[in-house]
């Protein structure tokens, strides 16, 4: 008796067909991961300290100096040095700061506000 060989057409076009009734299904659970990962908060109990940084000389009269951030690299927050940068016109930079919650303390970033 001769071993059977798998066909793996078979399989390759079953499960074709599993992933095109599923498909709309598995859009939507990737969607929604991708938004809870997004908007996650993530908490430290003591706001840790910026790190001393000089600042450069001004590359524009006209540029603001905008501090230092605090970033989530998804395993610690990270320190992004500061830059210049042009103001947006009508806008008015809000620094990024810490702001304490029931859970601790959270990350706000800086942001252009009008």
């Amino acid at each position: 008796m001769k071993p059977m060989k798998p066909n793996f057409n078979n399989l390759f076009n079953a499960l074709v067909k599993i992933a095109k009734r599923n498909l709309s299904a598995i859009i939507f659970i990737v969607f929604i991961s991708i938004s809870a990962s997004m908007n996650a908060q993530v908490y430290v109990k003591v706001c840790p300290r910026p790190p001393v940084h000089v600042r450069p000389a001004n590359p524009h009269p006209g540029h603001i100096w905008i501090d230092g951030d605090w970033v989530y690299n998804g395993r610690t927050y990270v320190w992004r040095e500061g830059y210049w940068a042009a103001p947006k016109a009508g806008h008015k930079w809000i620094p990024g700061h810490w702001k304490n919650g029931k859970r601790g303390f959270k990350w706000v970033p800086g942001h252009w506000k009008r």
